[in-house]
């Protein structure tokens, strides 16, 4: 397989080159948790050595933030289809009921939030524009889903709040369901909090 990634001189060829390194990223996520998955285990996986991972993805921020980016355009498809199914307008608990469930079975999505402001706040300074392209479109495209569901429009500032707010829940359950003493079920506690978000947000429309 190393060969293969050496002989990628085409844009095309790099693209799958690229492609297999994120697949083998996701794939180490399914059962490592993210802070102790490094370079050097996504480039055995592929078959690599850790420089030309690098070379083909950048660093291990941007690996991740990228995987990220893929894993939220698909959960916003997803997420597209559900709440067209449950009618507009649609309730507050309802829609938070359908996001919250939808984030806790897309357990790779779930812990790339909550691993995103580390990721964010070591990633170079170089890949920063890309990296706030990618927040920016899927923010909007999420923002754009609830507020046609709610039947409403969020002004802009609370149009970021939603998203950040969103991020903080999800980041906090999913700490919060890793402990025992005081136990939590994460889709409860996000589906709970973000339908306190939405009242709030709807209610300074």
């Amino acid at each position: 397989m190393a060969d293969e990634f050496q002989r990628a001189r085409t844009a095309e060829q790099r693209g799958e080159r690229l492609a297999e390194i994120r697949r083998a990223a996701v794939e180490l996520l399914r059962d490592t948790p993210i802070d102790q998955i490094s370079v050097r285990m996504v480039a055995t996986k592929v078959g690599l050595a850790a420089s030309n991972v690098l070379r083909h993805a950048g660093s291990r921020e941007e690996l991740f933030l990228d995987v990220m980016d893929e894993q939220y355009v698909a959960w916003i498809a997803e997420l597209s289809a559900e709440l067209d199914g449950i009618g507009t307008p649609a309730s507050i608990e309802a829609i938070a009921t359908l996001i919250a469930s939808s984030l806790v079975r897309r357990t790779t999505l779930h812990q790339l939030i909550e691993a995103s402001p580390e990721l964010l706040r070591r990633t170079a300074s170089g890949s920063g524009t890309r990296t706030r392209a990618q927040g920016e479109r899927n923010g909007a495209a999420l923002t754009t889903l609830v507020e046609g569901a709610l039947g409403t429009c969020f002004n802009e500032a609370d149009q970021k709040y939603f998203v950040a707010g969103l991020h903080a829940v999800v980041s906090a359950a999913g700490a919060w369901s890793r402990q025992a003493l005081f136990p939590v079920d994460a889709e409860r506690v996000i589906r709970d909090l973000l339908a306190i978000l939405l009242a709030g947000l709807v209610a300074r429309v």
